[in-house]
C-alpha cells in the first residue's frame, strides 16, 4: 500500500501561503505617477519583524551588473521588493519596499535582503533544517504567482 496523499485543502493552504510570501526583486524609481520598475526576479519573506527576504544570488548579481554597466540610466533607482496586496479584487496591488542591506553567500546561489519598511505585514515561510531529501518526497518551485 502506498502512502496517503496530502489532502487538497492542505495543499491549497500551502500554495496560498507561498503565494503571499513571494515578492518581486526589482529596481524602482519614484515617479510622479507611481514607480518606474525593473523586475529582476523573485524571493520570499522568511522573517516578518526584521524584514528578511531570500532570493537567488544571481538575481542580485544581475542587478549590480546592470547598474555598473549603465550608471546614468539607473541613477535614482533603488533595490527593493514588490509586496503583493490583495487590492479590490479587480486587479492585484503592490507596494515597493526599499532594501536596507543585501548579502550574498559566495558558495551557493542564495542572497538575503533586509527591507527597510514593511508597508504590509508579509506572510513568511518557515525554513526547515536538517531535512534530508529522499527519493519520492514531493518538491515544488514557485516563480511569480501574482499574474492572472
Amino acid at each position: 500500500m502506498g502512502k496517503k496523499k496530502p489532502s487538497k485543502t492542505r495543499d491549497q493552504r500551502v500554495l496560498e501561503r507561498v503565494r503571499k510570501a513571494t515578492v518581486g526583486v526589482a529596481l524602482a524609481k519614484r515617479e510622479d505617477d507611481g514607480f518606474s520598475l525593473n523586475f529582476e526576479g523573485t524571493g520570499f519573506f522568511i522573517d516578518n519583524p526584521s524584514g528578511v527576504v531570500l532570493t537567488a544570488r544571481h538575481v542580485l548579481d544581475a542587478i549590480e551588473k546592470k547598474m555598473t554597466e549603465d550608471e546614468a540610466k539607473w541613477a535614482g533607482y533603488k533595490l527593493g521588493v514588490l509586496i503583493y496586496r490583495p487590492g479590490d479584487g479587480t486587479r492585484p496591488d503592490f507596494s515597493f519596499a526599499p532594501a536596507l542591506r543585501a548579502a550574498r553567500n559566495p558558495e551557493h546561489d542564495v542572497a538575503a535582503l533586509r527591507i527597510r519598511e514593511l508597508p504590509v505585514p508579509p506572510t513568511c515561510l518557515r525554513l526547515g533544517y536538517n531535512l534530508e531529501p529522499q527519493e519520492g518526497v514531493m518538491a515544488g518551485t514557485c516563480g511569480w504567482p501574482h499574474t492572472r
